[in-house]
């Protein structure tokens, strides 16, 4: 038999490499097979980590890292001591320790929209994650599909769902991995040339995020662990000049200069920030266990070690290991940088790749066979499922932007410049009002923290947005002396003189607080927010006219109207609009595609209702259009079997 590409008989083919080894015909088209294989498991586990990659939490910070990004540009620099954003801070400065992250999440921003922001954190974290620590794996001639595997494994691991959103701390977790890198590779090749770089990394990094002081603090582990090592005693002293140059161009390269390097030491004490941000809080072993899995993983790297290499750690990898590990139970937002060290520690202890085709083949031979393939194209449906269920809608989508924010509220005070500029917000809600709504208004807090607000403001505007419970909870911390001046949560109010509210009806039992009480007036309501005045301002005004703007709730409401009394034409106009305001909105999509279908629309009402299935597949609403599409086609069995599911 003849190949038809080349006319030759792959049976009795004969391929000399460089080492003498003679590849039969047979081989050869076992080998070809091979590389679809590892296709195969290279495609199935890029989708799983790009699902590892969506977070689930709305991007709170996000906003107000855009807000500061622009007024940085808009004004030149730096802002001025007083914060711009907010009324009655409670401090006098503004440590703005992540200004060139702010500026270069607006330029994306800008230029390519939220998506583009969100592509740009998904590259940032593949290099971190991914890129640069399978580069290392090849120079150590490490297996790659042993590396990939502990790599999904720890990025599973380290609760990106929480942590993976657009912030400025994932310039962080690439600057430690680039560390990793370098560092490993000078202690392997003994090449200066991957010292030179890390003084230079480290002071971009303390212009992007405060976590730089964990770069500093992996070179001093490194340099601390190399000294103890007497044959060592070399590299010791180049690393110290490492740690020495850091710190020297940290200071020099940075706008606040050596007030910058006492910054990542501002949350060792216990403070409300601590108490109030769930994500400053130790790890709870029931609730948020990751690191408790992280640590065994950790210590399982030692067996692992033993078992394929029989060697044990050296001194800079176990002072990496214990260094992370207590990191790692002393805040859950650290959960990211544990699972990275614990890449880098699996990298450093993979088994050598086989060598010859022959052992390559056998050995892939054994792990993927026709139930493997079955099961990889499995997680791979599964994969591109879940990935394409976030993806529908965009970044709007993943990030809730009209589920968890109050769009529609910003729209009505954005159409009302009349109402007054100081703003009670939920501490949620503050950077989404800075993007949107600033000038107009300046609100009350933000996500800055401790940046910005002092612990008895910090505390006033928690006790107002969740009032008895937040009391409790200081209790506990023998911290209620910072509600000493506001005994009941309307007084924080009137203390900052606030005569204009923005409650959430998600968060929190403000709005249900803020409806008794008979000096303020409810003049805004939807389905995530409410807007209320004070009594004395409405009355200072001599005529009050709201403009109300056309919302998601008002264009689906007009859309059902149409619908019921025939005007398909027009409800599918309503629709559409409804759609374009709320790109994740189960409703808008569910009437677009029932008007597409009565008005002729089919692939339109194909498309957005395969937009309800990603966003809801068990809505009945789906079912039945599909149903009532198909009875309009004349399969009318099976467009009762449609509508018998949707009962």
């Amino acid at each position: 038999m003849r190949c038809c590409a080349c006319g030759l008989d792959p049976v009795n083919l004969t391929v000399s490499g460089k080492n003498g080894i003679i590849i039969n015909g047979g081989l050869f088209m076992m080998i070809r097979s091979i590389s679809l294989k590892r296709c195969l498991f290279w495609l199935c586990w890029s989708v799983w980590l790009g699902v590892l990659f969506f977070p689930i939490l709305p991007a709170a910070d996000t906003w107000w890292h855009l807000a500061s990004g622009r007024y940085l540009l808009d004004n030149g620099w730096l802002p001025e001591p007083q914060d711009p954003f907010t009324f009655g801070a409670g401090i006098a400065e503004w440590l703005n320790h992540q200004w060139l992250c702010q500026i270069i999440f607006y330029s994306v921003y800008v230029g390519l929209g939220l998506d583009g922001l969100y592509v740009l954190r998904s590259a940032v974290l593949a290099l971190a994650f991914a890129v640069l620590p399978l580069l290392l794996n090849r120079h150590k001639g490490g297996e790659a599909l042993v590396a990939a595997w502990g790599i999904l494994v720890f990025v599973a691991l380290a609760q990106g769902a929480f942590f993976f959103d657009a912030r400025c701390y994932i310039f962080t977790y690439l600057l430690l991995s680039a560390n990793f890198y370098c560092l490993s590779r000078y202690l392997d090749a003994q090449q200066a040339k991957f010292l030179y770089i890390l003084p230079f990394l480290t002071a971009l990094g303390s212009n992007l995020h405060g976590g730089f002081g964990v770069l500093l603090a992996v070179q001093g582990v490194y340099a601390v662990s190399c000294t103890l090592r007497r044959e060592m005693r070399r590299q010791s002293l180049a690393l110290w000049s490492v740690l020495a140059a850091s710190l020297l161009l940290t200071a020099i390269f940075n706008p606040y200069h050596w007030h910058i390097l006492s910054f990542p030491f501002s949350m060792l004490e216990q403070t409300v920030f601590k108490v109030g941000l769930n994500e400053w809080q130790r790890p709870s072993l029931s609730q948020l266990g990751a690191c408790a899995a992280l640590a065994a993983l950790l210590l399982f790297c030692q067996l692992f070690a033993q078992l394929f290499r029989q060697r044990t750690w050296t001194l800079p990898q176990l002072g990496v290991g214990v260094f992370f590990l207590l990191l790692g139970l002393t805040a859950w937002r650290h959960a990211p940088l544990v699972s990275l060290a614990a890449i880098y520690l699996w990298i450093e202890r993979c088994p050598a790749r086989p060598s010859g085709s022959v052992n390559a083949g056998a050995s892939l031979r054994r792990w993927l066979s026709f139930g493997a393939y079955a099961a990889v194209f499995a997680s791979l449906t599964l994969g591109a499922y879940q990935l394409g269920h976030r993806w529908i809608g965009g970044a709007q989508h993943w990030t809730m932007t009209a589920q968890m924010f109050p769009r529609e509220a910003v729209n009505f005070i954005s159409a009302n410049p009349q109402l007054p500029q100081n703003i009670y917000n939920p501490y949620e809600w503050g950077g989404y009002l800075e993007f949107y709504a600033y000038p107009q208004v300046r609100c009350f807090q933000d996500g800055r923290a401790h940046t910005v607000y002092s612990e008895q403001r910090y505390a006033e505007g928690l006790y107002a947005e969740y009032d008895q419970p937040w009391r409790m909870v200081l209790r506990q911390q023998q911290m209620e002396s910072l509600l000493a001046d506001t005994p009941e949560f309307y007084q924080v109010f009137d203390k900052y003189h606030i005569d204009l509210v923005l409650s959430s009806r998600i968060i929190g039992n403000l709005s249900e607080r803020m409806r008794k009480l008979p000096q303020w007036s409810l003049i805004y309501s939807d389905d995530v927010s409410d807007i209320f005045v004070r009594e004395t301002w409405l009355e200072t005004q001599k005529t009050v006219a709201f403009i109300y703007p056309l919302t998601v709730r008002e264009c689906c409401r007009r859309a059902e109207d149409s619908f019921r009394a025939g005007r398909y034409s027009e409800a599918y106009n309503w629709a559409i609009q409804a759609v374009n305001r709320d790109k994740a909105g189960l409703q808008g999509y569910a009437l677009a595609s029932a008007a597409a279908y009565q008005t002729g629309r089919a692939w339109e009402g194909l498309k957005y209702s395969w937009g309800t299935f990603l966003i809801d597949h068990h809505s009945p609403v789906l079912w039945y259009n599909l149903g009532a599409w198909l009875d309009s086609c004349g399969y009318k069995r099976m467009g009762r079997w449609f509508h018998w599911l949707a009962e």
